[in-house]
């Protein structure tokens, strides 16, 4: 097996894990990755390998792997404990495996390669609620084999923005407005809010003030479509 493989596994593995939220002391749950279906082509004679992983980050990047912007807490999909180190052991040889490489985890260092797993950092930073959610994920790790150590590095960057969609200026008793909410509930996005079209927005706005500025049973209607956007933007913001 090529360090070059184990290079690969370690980034797809790493990129896995990266945040898939942006609520502020939010426990990420980290999933599994599903393995890959692409297959090495290889020798019909290569021999089993097995990977030893072990920890030699510092006390300070055991303590706070991730460092940034938004504070986080990285948990198993069952909100236990996260241990990266073997999460990446796991995962690196289940990968290398789905590719057909005779590859086994080791419980120790004797008569196997080893994985010294020196950083994984993941920094996140995000400008405004406007801008995109990026998270930064770093790993450094030494693979000693027979013929040596090699150094294997890896950085990700990704980066995404919460989208919500808003039907405006619907008529609800009318086919048309409700054939375009179906349509709209259709798209990779939620639906947060639906705005009626009504003269309840003329009125205000000729008088200079808003919606929430008048508290009439009509106009409470309306403030309550507009709490749905003011929820969706304070928890996504």
């Amino acid at each position: 097996m090529s360090c070059w493989s184990l290079r690969y596994c370690l980034m797809f593995c790493a990129a896995v894990s990266l945040l898939p939220g942006c609520a502020i002391n939010m426990k990420i749950p980290v999933k599994d990755p599903v393995p890959s279906s692409a297959q090495y082509v290889k020798p019909a004679d290569v021999a089993p390998v097995a990977l030893f992983f072990t920890d030699a980050r510092t006390p300070e990047s055991k303590t706070q792997p991730i460092t940034g912007r938004i504070p986080m807490h990285l948990t198993t999909v069952d909100r236990q404990p996260f241990d990266p180190i073997s999460w990446l052991a796991d995962n690196t040889v289940k990968e290398l495996v789905a590719r057909g490489l005779p590859v086994q985890r080791a419980a120790d260092a004797a008569g196997a390669n080893t994985v010294i797993v020196k950083r994984i950092s993941i920094e996140n930073r995000r400008v405004s609620g406007f801008s995109p959610f990026e998270t930064f994920t770093s790993l450094s790790a030494d693979v000693v084999t027979s013929k040596g150590t090699q150094r294997i590095a890896a950085f990700i960057k990704r980066g995404k923005v919460p989208v919500g969609l808003v039907a405006n200026r619907l008529k609800p008793w009318t086919t048309a407005s409700q054939e375009a909410v179906e349509e709209i509930k259709k798209f990779p996005f939620p639906l947060i809010a639906q705005l009626r079209d009504t003269q309840g927005y003329i009125v205000v706005a000729g008088l200079g003030k808003s919606i929430f500025d008048y508290n009439s049973e009509t106009i409470r209607s309306h403030q309550e479509d507009w709490e749905k956007i003011v929820r969706w933007l304070k928890k996504h913001g």
